[in-house]
């Protein structure tokens, strides 16, 4: 063959090889393009369809990369396959793999930006958010990146959106808009600070902001759709139902995107149903469920239908069937969650039947605090709510009008029970065996009187008395509870829902004002006020306060005033408070025994602590100190003595000889065992404690037994390594009064 033949046969096998390259990335570029054009799924996740064509674009690219040739259309291989592989959705560190080789192999490559973007969008999803944000802050800060400094903005404010951080979100989105005012991520900007507001309820404000969109010009089409919707949305939540009906009305009309659709005209029937026409509404909704089934616009259907039933129809069967149904339409709808939530409100407010007040008062609570719950949290009908927390207290009244009721019965049955005995007496059928008869004369009449029949009647009237008896013994103390706990926190209960609703004034003023005249100084009242006035609320007695504040008071004195906090903490043994009364227990039980060394004295505090119960970290710790028995210190057991007392009795010969001396040290970690001392709030002219976290329980260190000498710093106090009683946020229904002090 001659040389110029052989060299353009060469030249041939060249270019169908260049062929078959360029075909390749060409089909590489069609199928990722048609899987991006493919709608995800219901639960946001690419469709079988798209992660096939996926698939392809990775079997392409890698085949162009294999060939292991420098240029133009490797690089463009390597990150059309990071892309692939990220949005396949489950290949997330291949991609991440990939992205990094594109970044090292060509760090000059036109599509370095992306991939730094891509970077971090996978390092927040491998829960590496710090890594994410600390990426795209330094690509925010390099020029050589400007381009793209306004796509990096709007991943860094989508990262605060995820993470509910909407004024920082805003921050971000704000410099896109006003740095890149002529770009078209400062339009998706606007739209997301839209949707920010939203979120969070600032409807006028979000209504602003699709507005303000809506008049720019060079809109995506499909992003003028997303702004309608969302402007329709804001007009519902602001009543302005015709403008409303105008805006979903040209949204129906010319969108076209399937999925979007149907969702457009769930809020076409919302409008409706809110603009008082529910049928027509009602016909959207089931024509939605019929044209878009097991979709998510179907679910968001059944959910306002179930609503519609509830709200409108009071029809909670066909409702509770609409929520129920929810699920089945597309199981990671956005409402799934809160219609299983209303099916169970739903399901609690139909469990009413033989409800009694009097018979059972704790399920009638029960029941009563759940149902107002769910009115107010689940149905968003406060009005509902309070009407339940009215029926509460109006029990009461029910309750004494019943005891009154009784009380006549008794004086009833009581002069009848009188009226026989004084017959017996004056007849002296008394003296009668059962079953004899007496005639007496009553009104010139001849009377036979039967005493089996006269002893039968009074004890029949005397099991009825007693049974009343018992009946207004029970009311009695029903009553009392009403008055003493469960009408104060159910006052306490509708002053803190009144004030999430803004009520402050004059409701919750007025609720205060009674509860001060009715229930003066009462726990209740007391947190009433301190809501009032936008404090911190703790529902505690005003007698526990004031001995908190003393038992606070003694710990300080313990190292000056030794004997002054003593006898403040055996006056608390009998407070009112049974925890501040264990906790002053055990200090007194670890002075005797630890800052005293008299364990004699020590022993009937720990003793009783040992034999009580739910002593939680006081317990615990008087068990590593006493085993009921001995005193212990890590591996030593140690006999009961006291340093002022020799007698053989109390102590044990092999103790004799140490009577004099502590026999055993306190160890070096103490003071970080027991916690800091209190420190002095001079504002207050008390002494205040300084509560650490609690800690996990370590071993006391083994003693040296050579080295008996005490420490050179006083013992800390015990009790402030100790858990305080933590602030008692303002309660919410529903919630069971508690009769503990």
């Amino acid at each position: 063959m001659r040389r110029p033949e052989a060299f353009l046969i060469l030249l041939v096998i060249l270019m169908a090889a260049a062929c078959g390259l360029n075909n390749t990335m060409y089909n590489a570029r069609k199928y990722f393009k048609s899987a991006q054009e493919r709608p995800l799924n219901s639960n946001g996740r690419p469709s079988p369809q798209a992660i096939e064509d996926y698939t392809k674009t990775i079997q392409k690219c890698g085949i162009i990369i294999s060939m292991k040739k420098d240029n133009r259309e490797t690089e463009e291989a390597i990150f059309l396959m990071s892309k692939a592989l990220y949005f396949k959705g489950n290949s997330a560190f291949q991609a991440k793999d990939q992205f990094e080789n594109l970044i090292r192999l060509y760090p000059e490559s036109r599509h370095i930006p992306e991939a730094n973007i891509f970077l971090a969008r996978i390092y927040r999803e491998i829960n590496q958010p710090a890594e994410a944000e600390s990426r795209l802050e330094a690509f925010i800060r390099n020029p050589g990146f400007a381009s793209q400094h306004p796509r990096a903005l709007l991943v860094l404010a989508d990262f605060e959106i995820q993470d509910k951080d909407y004024l920082r979100a805003e921050y971000w989105l704000e410099r896109v808009v006003t740095e890149f005012a002529n770009s078209p991520e400062a339009r998706e900007a606007i739209y997301l600070i839209g949707k920010n507001y939203y979120v969070q309820k600032n409807y006028q404000s979000s209504l602003e902001q699709f507005q303000r969109l809506l008049r720019q010009r060079r809109l995506d089409k499909n992003l003028r759709f997303d702004a309608l919707y969302y402007l329709a949305l804001n007009q519902l939540e602001l009543k302005d139902y015709n403008q409303g009906r105008e805006t979903v009305a040209e949204l129906v009309k010319k969108e076209m995107r399937t999925d979007k659709l149907g969702i457009a005209r769930v809020l076409k029937a919302r409008l409706l149903m809110a603009d008082g026409e529910q049928e027509a509404g009602q016909q959207v909704l089931e024509a939605v469920i019929q044209d878009y089934p097991r979709s998510p616009a179907s679910a968001a259907a059944t959910y306002w239908l179930g609503e519609n039933h509830f709200y409108h129809r009071q029809d909670r069967a066909s409702a509770l069937a609409s929520y129920n149904r929810v699920r089945t339409e597309s199981p990671n709808s956005e409402y799934v969650n809160p219609a299983a939530v209303k099916v169970t409100a739903i399901q609690q407010l139909g469990q009413n039947t033989n409800l009694n007040a009097e018979t059972n008062l704790q399920q009638y609570l029960d029941y009563q605090y759940q149902a107002a719950d769910n009115y107010f949290r689940q149905f968003n009908l406060p009005d509902s709510s309070f009407m339940i927390y009215n029926r509460i207290v109006a029990q009461k009244d029910s309750l004494q009008a019943l005891r009154d009721s009784l009380d006549l019965d008794m004086l009833n049955l009581n002069a009848k029970i009188d009226s026989l005995q004084m017959l017996k007496q004056n007849t002296g059928l008394s003296a009668l065996t059962p079953g004899d008869s007496l005639v007496v004369l009553q009104d010139s009449s001849a009377v036979e009187v039967d005493t089996l029949a006269i002893n039968r009647q009074i004890a029949g009237w005397n099991t009825e008395k007693q049974s009343r008896e018992n009946r207004i013994s029970n009311l009695n103390t029903s009553i009392e509870r009403f008055n003493t706990d469960i009408i104060p926190f159910v006052k306490f209960v509708e002053a803190s829902l009144r004030m999430k609703l803004g009520q402050k004034d004059p409701q919750v003023a007025e609720i205060l004002e009674s509860m001060q005249r009715d229930y003066p100084g009462h726990r209740y009242t007391n947190a009433t006020r301190m809501l009032y006035n936008e404090q911190r609320v703790r529902v505690v007695d005003p007698r526990v306060e004031e001995a908190e504040q003393r038992y606070d008071y003694a710990l300080g004195l313990y190292e000056a005033e030794p004997d002054s906090m003593v006898m403040i903490l055996t006056e608390l043994l009998e407070g009112p408070s049974p925890e501040l009364a264990m906790q002053s227990r055990f200090r007194l039980g670890w002075h005797y025994a630890v800052e005293r060394s008299d364990t004699l004295s020590a022993r009937p505090y720990l003793e009783e602590l040992l034999l009580a119960t739910d002593t939680g970290r006081y317990g615990e710790l008087a068990r590593r100190i006493f085993d009921g028995r001995n005193f212990l210190f890590g591996d030593q057991a140690l006999p009961i003595y006291s340093s002022n007392v020799t007698d053989s009795t109390l102590v044990s010969p092999d103790s004799l000889r140490t009577v004099d001396t502590l026999p055993w040290n306190i160890p070096e970690n103490i003071d970080e065992l027991m916690g800091p001392q209190p420190q002095i709030d001079e504002s207050i002219g008390i002494e205040m404690p300084v509560y650490p976290e609690p800690r996990e329980e370590e071993p006391l260190p083994e003693q040296n037994p050579e080295s008996p000498a005490e420490p050179s710093t006083p013992a800390q106090d015990p009790d402030s390594s100790l858990e305080p009683n933590a602030p008692e946020p303002s309660p919410e229904p529903p919630m069971e009064p508690s009769t503990e002090e």
